[in-house]
């Protein structure tokens, strides 16, 4: 594993000084960029054998023009809202990943490639609280481009959960 990473970063510092100052039209062409990101239906809560907070864990993919699944450069927020039914919407966590963070959360569930970005709870929802809304940023560090999604996850018992 340490090798293929010491493989990936000779090929990167070669890429960066080779001189090339473009890269052909048609490679620029064929070059998977992010169009969109989304939240799975895998995306629910945990709670700690220590009885610790509650933390939603949000699974995000990206996807490129063609709507394959892609990696990710950059970095990713999530913010978890609840909207209830009267009143100003109640911020309730947020966690954001660095890029090399970003990398590490990579998993594969299911053979559908994704991001897990643990999302802490910071306090005790209602009674009778339906859903948290959540929304996650990433701001693509390749092209600069800042892409969103958002969805609820429905609660169980004061608990998010997978809806």
């Amino acid at each position: 594993r340490l090798e293929l990473r010491e493989s990936e970063h000779r090929t990167q510092l070669a890429q960066a000084t080779s001189g090339r100052s473009e890269l052909d039209d048609e490679v620029l062409a064929s070059t998977p960029m992010v169009t969109g990101i989304g939240m799975s239906t895998w995306s629910g809560s945990r709670r700690d054998r220590s009885d610790g907070p509650t933390t939603v864990e949000i699974f995000v993919s990206a996807v490129d023009g063609r709507k394959r699944p892609l990696q990710m450069v950059g970095t990713v927020t999530a913010r978890a809202v609840l909207i209830p039914a009267e009143g100003s919407p109640i911020e309730l966590g947020e966690a954001t990943l660095t890029p090399s963070q970003l990398r590490d959360a990579w998993r594969n569930v299911l053979g559908t490639p994704s991001y897990v970005v643990q999302l802490p709870i910071n306090r005790p929802l209602p009674d009778g609280t339906e859903s948290i809304h959540v929304r996650v940023f990433h701001e693509d560090a390749r092209t600069g481009r800042r892409f969103e999604a958002s969805g609820d996850v429905r609660t169980v018992d004061g608990e998010a959960s997978v809806e």
